[in-house]
């Protein structure tokens, strides 16, 4: 997916730009007061950041590979805390403090509800019902595929959703009127196409995307408090955008380079 993320990354910086025109133009309050601050003096203690820097990178190598080592992401995590809390000798209740509470409790809710969706089989119903549409023809696939996802993904969590879609797409590439459309690619372009729909679709929504809660619980506590609907005006044509441009080179790929 290297050439949809880097393209559509590079025209992102156009789209916000324009977006965020007048916001751009105003002037950062207290500029004076930041130009004035020495940000090798923030650091306390360097010797801990150095200790720190190789848990965190060892951590992300871990992210990576995790499906190799078949271990869950969630224990590597937790061993890294374990690992930092163990260099740092810093007090358990002390780091308790410093997690953000509500950012998890809220995760945990929404879970407990899509996973409610979920086991309903309303995700599958759906998912069957709009692929019947398309015919067995590839293309219309793909974008059903591609804008499916992208909008189910910035309402619900994308990983439900990927996982009631991995099933489906395994069973619609086995179907004999539709395995002939992909006997000639090495991939199967329908795997890249859930993977654009679900992960640009997490930007449409204040809710779409665990990043995007855990940026926004860090910019409430400091007193800038982001509303779903400002949100939602903003983030939601930036993910249509971004994913029509995503889709059109992921069509372009098939059509003629794949």
């Amino acid at each position: 997916m290297t050439p949809e993320v880097v393209i559509t990354f590079a025209i992102s910086f156009v789209l916000l730009k324009f977006m965020f025109r007048k916001d751009l133009k105003q002037k950062p309050e207290h500029i004076e007061k930041l130009q004035e601050i020495d940000e090798n003096k923030e650091i306390k203690d360097r010797v801990l950041l150095k200790k720190t820097m190789v848990v965190l990178l060892a951590v992300i190598v871990l992210f990576v590979v995790h499906g190799f080592l078949e271990v869950e992401v969630s224990i590597i995590a937790l061993a890294g805390a374990a690992v930092l809390l163990l260099i740092t000798k810093m007090h358990p209740e002390k780091a308790f403090h410093h997690v953000e509470w509500p950012t998890l409790l809220f995760f945990a809710g929404l879970f407990v509800i899509v996973s409610g969706v979920e086991a309903s089989g309303a995700f599958e119903i759906i998912a069957h019902e709009a692929l019947k549409i398309t015919g067995g023809d590839l293309a219309a696939t793909m974008f059903l595929i591609v804008w499916m996802s992208a909008i189910a993904s910035a309402f619900v969590d994308n990983i439900p959703w990927t996982a009631t879609m991995i099933p489906i797409i395994q069973n619609i590439s086995l179907d004999p009127s539709f395995a002939s459309a992909i006997s000639g690619f090495t991939h199967n372009p329908l795997w890249y196409a859930l993977a654009i729909g679900a992960d640009f679709g997490g930007n449409g929504t204040l809710v779409g995307s665990s990043a995007g809660l855990v940026a926004i619980a860090l910019a409430e506590k400091h007193g800038h408090r982001i509303f779903f609907r400002t949100f939602l005006v903003k983030g939601f044509p930036y993910m249509i955008a971004t994913t029509l441009i995503a889709s059109m080179i992921l069509y372009f790929r098939v059509l003629f380079l794949w």
